[in-house]
Formats: structure tokens, sequence, C-alpha cells
């Protein structure tokens, strides 16, 4: 089968982006950010969760009120990255720095918005006049960065996003995303009823525990159904059975003789059930844009204490050596 009528190819294209709650809830916030003002943020998370995607569909959702660019990656020098930018707009890409800031500076009432991926391979040099740039545009240049998870990102680029807020998509699909995910995927390709019946009956809950609920991982099991090889996606495996908590009371009852009492307990839900919270937040500790905290100097109260030991030392060390008579 073609890539094109593949129902589960991977594209970047708005046109096949599936809402769900995770996503949805990272979009408007998004969205709410950069019309509100916002300068800089950032959109982070596993690969495979659909974050590009989500770029370009956050695109087409801010329309005419931005110039939209999406940068599938940032490791360029600065006149080189002014340049390749000024190109796709259609203008003169020569000398690239001075006129793109020129041109930002001049965009506040449709700012220009660069959708950055791999965000974390820019070079230093660019961090810091994109920094200055940020800066100097007055909200004529606005940034959406979307980091890998390689290479550590340098201290520059760290201090470009100092202090912007972070999403952090990585929220699985639930059985219900996954089923919907899959119609739509398939009405999308109009999908003949054969290939539509491949995915029926279990199938979806076979692809949500194969997968995990990763919209990747969906894809490429979805591709083996497609190749006729469904025995490439796991059977289901089995809920475990639990009617009360094994431990070390068992284990005690066991030896003793003495009946355990059971303790009822909820079954535990599926991992791939589970849609993990959409956190929006300010840079923390585990972002890969995180600067290290610095030392905290030692406190007053300790520093009284060293001091206090060390006139007592000197003290005793005079009187030993005779200088202060004994009374």
């Amino acid at each position: 089968m073609s890539a094109a009528g593949d129902p589960f190819s991977s594209t970047a294209h708005p046109a096949a982006y599936v809402p769900r709650a995770a996503t949805e809830r990272a979009l408007a916030a998004l969205e709410e950010g950069y019309r509100a003002g916002q300068r800089l943020q950032v959109l982070s998370g596993p690969p495979g969760h659909g974050k590009t995607l989500l770029a370009r569909v956050l695109a087409e959702r801010l329309g005419e009120a931005f110039r939209s660019l999406y940068l599938p990656y940032a490791s360029l020098p600065p006149e080189e990255l002014g340049s390749w930018v000024l190109g796709l707009l259609g203008e003169d890409s020569a000398p690239g720095w001075s006129r793109l800031a020129s041109l930002a500076s001049a965009s506040r009432d449709r700012p220009l918005l660069l959708l950055v991926d791999e965000a974390n391979s820019m070079p230093d040099e660019t961090a810091k006049r994109l920094d200055e740039l940020l800066v100097g545009a007055d909200g004529g240049l606005r940034l959406l960065l979307i980091p890998a998870e390689l290479p550590e990102p340098s201290r520059e680029v760290k201090r470009l996003v100092s202090g912007s807020m972070e999403l952090r998509l990585n929220a699985p699909l639930t059985a219900e995303e996954m089923r919907r995910y899959i119609d739509a995927r398939l009405a999308r390709a109009n999908a003949p009823p054969a290939m539509r019946e491949a995915f029926g009956g279990e199938m979806a809950e076979r692809l949500l525990q194969a997968s995990e609920g990763i919209p990747s991982e969906v894809h490429r099991f979805a591709s083996e159904i497609l190749r006729g090889n469904e025995a490439g996606v796991p059977e289901l495996r089995p809920e475990p059975e639990v009617d009360s908590v094994t431990g070390l009371d068992d284990v005690f009852a066991a030896e003793s003789g003495t009946p355990a009492v059971p303790a009822p307990v909820e079954a535990a839900p599926r991992l791939a059930e589970t849609a993990a919270p959409l956190k929006n937040r300010a840079l923390d500790a585990d972002s890969p844009f995180s600067l290290p905290e610095p030392e905290k100097p030692p406190g007053l109260a300790w520093i009284v204490l060293v001091n206090l030991g060390i006139a007592a030392a000197m003290f005793g060390l005079l009187w030993w050596l005779g200088y202060i008579p004994p009374h």
C-alpha cells in the first residue's frame, strides 16, 4: 500500500490531527499564551506523542494573527538561520540576521512565530542572538521551542528559555481515545470495508496494550496489520485477578498457622488507560532546559559557630604557651 493511502502513515499535516483531551489542553494553553503576549513557550515530552503535529495545528489555529513558520531543526549559526527564515517568508535573505531583526521589529501588529523543532541543538551564539532579538523586537517575534531527547542543551540555550512556560505532553491514548483515533484515521483515508474489518473486534484493545497508548507506536503496529501481519500485534495479556493483598502478613500467617485478614483492594488501572495530566508550569528540574540550582552559601548560624570554634582554639593555644596567665 502506498504511503498516500496508508491511514497510519507518519505525517505532521494538520489534517491528520485527531483531537483528544491532552492535546486539546496543550493547544488551548499555547494559543492563550501567545495571544496574551507570551514571547517564548516550550512544548516538551517523550518522543512519539505528536509534538510536531501539535505545533503545526497550533499555527493553523492562530490563523492570520501570526506569521507562523515551522523550522525542523535549529543547529545553524545566526546568519544562516536568519537567511533561512527570510527565504521562507519570501523576503530578501541577505544580509540574514540584520534583515530579520528589522522585519521582526516592524511586525508587532502581526508577530512572527517560529516553531523550532530539535531546539536543544541550537548553537550558543544563535541562542544569544535570539534572546536579544526577542527583547529588541518588543513582541514582534515569538518562539515555540520543541526539544528532542538528545543532545543536552547548552547553558546558553537554557538561559534563553529560563523563566518561560513549559507544557509537557506525555499522556498516552486512553481506550476510548484509541477507538476514536483508529476510526478517524480510517475515515480520513476513505478506507475500504475490508481494511475497517481488520481493525474491528478486539484489535483496538490489542493495539492499545501493545503501543501503551503512544501514537507513533500505534502507527507502527497498525502498519503490521495493513501488511496482513496481525500476528505482529501481540495478543491481549489476561488481567490478573487480585482478591487480596499478598505480602508479609500472608507469609507470617502461613508460618504461624494464624489466618490473615484479607485486605480488599481495588483493581489497579491499566497503564494504557491512565492518561497522565498535562503539566503547564514554569521550567523545573525535570525539564531538559533547566539550569542547575546554584550552590547555597552557608547559613549565618554556621558561620558564627565556626568562628567561635576558631576563637576558642586560639585562646586555648595561647593559654598553653603561657601568653595568658592562669587565674
